[in-house]
């Protein structure tokens, strides 16, 4: 799903794709990235290969408030939210569960996407209900 016409080059060759802002590998490689050209966070303290970075440790970096890690997670956040606001206005559906990984480990993740899917869909209504779940 295209969510940013003119945006990053995806895997699929196409750009603007989600895939190329929100998947948990370009979470990843931004933060990576950003360590690299000597961003700071809390994360150079607690790893000692910037390579070795793993996605639990960027959210937990989220939930200590780390700016980089929470830059990061959120635009990502912000491009699912467009996502899900375009499924939203296509499928006109009354209730959406929300899960996976992003969601479970860190607040950030889910309160972003809803506040964005909600706002952006043109279908708002009481009835329309965007929950998490805590199930695996």
């Amino acid at each position: 799903m295209i969510v940013d016409i003119n945006g990053r080059k995806c895997t699929c060759g196409s750009n603007g794709c989600i895939q190329a802002y929100s998947s948990i590998h370009v979470i990843t490689t931004d933060v990576i990235g950003s360590l690299k050209q000597e961003e700071k966070s809390i994360l150079l303290d607690r790893i000692d290969v910037i390579e070795s970075i793993q996605f639990d440790d960027i959210c937990r970096a989220v939930n200590d408030i780390d700016p980089l890690c929470f830059d990061i997670m959120e635009r990502a956040a912000h491009y699912t939210g467009i996502g899900l606001s375009n499924l939203m206005n296509i499928l006109q559906p009354e209730l959406i569960i929300l899960n996976g990984p992003a969601y479970r480990i860190t607040v950030l993740f889910y309160d972003v996407v809803k506040k964005i899917a909600v706002n952006r869909s043109k279908i708002l209504s009481p009835d329309i209900e965007v929950l998490f779940s805590r199930g695996l």
